[in-house]
């Protein structure tokens, strides 16, 4: 037993005066170890505060460091779960208003005072567009109207084919005068030209003719048509059958290559019968349509 108490005492002894070096190391517990990348420097945590040491140190007694996930408090834990993004950006977007409130009203009337022009814009087109089309539907009224030598006092009549036709053109003159330059316009100058042609008002119809062909309308292949109608009519062959040249070579929605053919062939048919044949021959297929071949067919004959 004395033995066993002076082993004791010995040791006691030894660690009084190592006490003061070890001091610091038996006070703290060490629980995590992280380093920062960017100043190179490491930081050793512990509950007795935060130990700095440049890259070249060597953190003493390692094995004492315990290395772990970085570990957050009550209160932060509870700060990242009542985290809320969408919140954040409207914060962010208020901020923003109340500091930018100048600009922010300026810009806002600018865009409302945008908005507001295009609305009125697109109802103003879209009221003169609705003007447009009743004006050329109470034209085709009339142009549509029938001739009746005793009327029955039921709808729109005429007693003569003459009167009817003074009627249209006058109906179909001020609509393409009033909105000349529409779609709307275009179509009631068209049809006033072929009105024209067919009372033998040849002038009046090849100006309103070439006025329609010459603009971006739909009408325009139409009044290529019309106009080279009227030219192989007055015996100007040679301008027709540029023309309809034209209109093969460049076909469209309202008039197709296969129409063009025919009605070139039927204006060379007399000139020129085997340019015509061959013209008319070329649309004898089967895939054609069946009007489109018979047609074919009766210039074909014609012109042997």
């Amino acid at each position: 037993m004395p033995q066993l108490i002076t082993a004791i005492s010995n040791s006691i002894a030894v660690y009084g005066a190592n006490s003061s070096k070890n001091k610091e190391r038996s006070s703290s517990f060490w629980w995590r170890c992280a380093s920062d990348k960017d100043t190179g420097y490491s930081y050793n945590y512990s509950l007795a505060g935060v130990k700095k040491a440049s890259p070249d140190d060597k953190v003493e007694d390692a094995r004492k460091v315990k290395k772990g996930p970085v570990v957050l408090t009550r209160h932060e834990l509870k700060e990242q779960l009542q985290h809320d993004a969408f919140r954040d950006n409207v914060d962010v977007a208020v901020d923003y208003v109340a500091t930018h409130r100048r600009q922010v009203i300026r810009w806002s009337s600018i865009a409302l005072a945008i908005a507001i022009i295009a609305g009125v814009s697109y109802g103003v087109y879209q009221f003169r567009k609705s003007q447009r089309e009743q004006a050329l539907q109470a034209a085709m009224a009339i142009v549509e109207a029938p001739v009746e030598p005793k009327p029955d006092g039921f709808g729109k009549t005429f007693t003569t084919q003459q009167a009817k036709d003074d009627a249209s053109m006058k109906a179909l003159s001020e609509v393409a005068a009033k909105y000349s330059g529409s779609g709307q316009g275009d179509a009631a100058q068209y049809m006033l030209a072929g009105i024209q042609a067919s009372n033998s008002k040849y002038t009046e119809a090849e100006r309103n003719f070439k006025a329609v062909a010459d603009s971006n309308s739909e009408y325009s292949a139409l009044a290529k048509i019309g106009l080279a109608q009227l030219y192989a009519g007055q015996g100007k062959n040679q301008q027709a059958k540029t023309i309809l040249e034209n209109l093969v070579a460049h076909p469209t929605p309202m008039v197709s290559k296969e129409q063009a053919t025919l009605l070139l062939a039927g204006v060379v048919k007399d000139t020129d019968p085997k340019r015509a044949k061959q013209l008319a021959e070329s649309l004898k297929i089967p895939t054609e349509r069946a009007a489109v071949e018979r047609a074919a067919g009766q210039i074909a004959t014609d012109a042997k």
